[in-house]
């Protein structure tokens, strides 16, 4: 089992979403931490095809077509993308979106590719103080990770836009991995996730509202998700969901 936290964790949460986590019948000692979590103020979303114990003591029953979770989750990220919900200094300082990727190779860009011996363990990003790459401190190239080292400081990475830099073998043009994303999900709209899930998708759109503008919030998800082929993409399609909200490494927020 790969839980990020402990289920006394969830006591912190203010909006919560069960995705295949029938609590109540297959983790009885856990469960009266989410019920407390709701007499606590928190917003619990049952998440599944049947309507079960668990949905019974939620907020909202969401009917999803079987092996769908993934589906409704990169509804809800093309949302948050559209209406700019994402938490941009937490997936600037946390996460690799502002990542330099090459357009030509659709690779990271390393500084092996800029630097005669350098490694390839070291990835970079463009600084818009400055007009240009600088490494993105915190890769393993860095070796073992110190105190304060995810700090941007005075760097004010890209997110999105298309950049040339000058490699060993001449310019090479670049993007980010946040607009790569946002070009991966724009097929992702919300017509389509309502006819992947039967969620009407009006309701998508909410729970994106919701998801992004409640904080800290989680998804819990068991293996009722996980008995369909291909679970490790919708495992990230929920991760996408909740890092760029930035509710991953918050108490009360994160994925279980």
């Amino acid at each position: 089992q790969t839980d990020a936290c402990e289920s006394a964790a969830w006591f912190n949460s203010k909006y919560i979403m069960l995705m295949g986590a029938n609590l109540l019948e297959t983790r009885i000692p856990d469960a009266h931490f989410l019920t407390e979590a709701r007499q606590n103020g928190a917003k619990v979303v049952a998440v599944f095809p049947e309507y079960n114990p668990v949905s019974i003591h939620s907020d909202e029953f969401v009917a999803v077509n079987p092996g769908t979770d993934g589906a409704l989750c990169l509804g809800m990220v093309n949302v948050i993308l559209n209406s700019l919900l994402y938490d941009e200094p937490y997936i600037k300082q946390f996460t690799d979106m502002p990542f330099l990727v090459r357009s030509d190779t659709g690779k990271f860009l390393r500084e092996a590719d800029l630097v005669a011996g350098g490694s390839a363990e070291k990835f970079y990003l463009w600084d818009l103080a400055t007009g240009g790459a600088v490494l993105a401190r915190g890769t393993s190239g860095f070796g073992t990770p110190v105190a304060g080292e995810l700090d941007l400081g005075a760097v004010d990475p890209a997110l999105e836009g298309a950049y040339s830099v000058a490699t060993l073998t001449g310019n090479v043009s670049v993007t980010t991995v946040f607009e790569l994303l946002k070009l991966k999900v724009a097929a992702y709209d919300t017509a389509w996730a309502a006819t992947e899930t039967g969620v009407p998708a009006a309701d998508i759109v909410r729970f994106a509202q919701e998801f992004a503008t409640t904080k800290p919030a989680r998804i819990i998800e068991g293996a009722g998700t996980n008995h369909y082929y291909h679970n490790d993409l919708i495992n990230r399609a929920q991760i996408l969901l909740v890092a760029l909200t930035g509710n991953v490494g918050v108490p009360g927020g994160g994925f279980d």
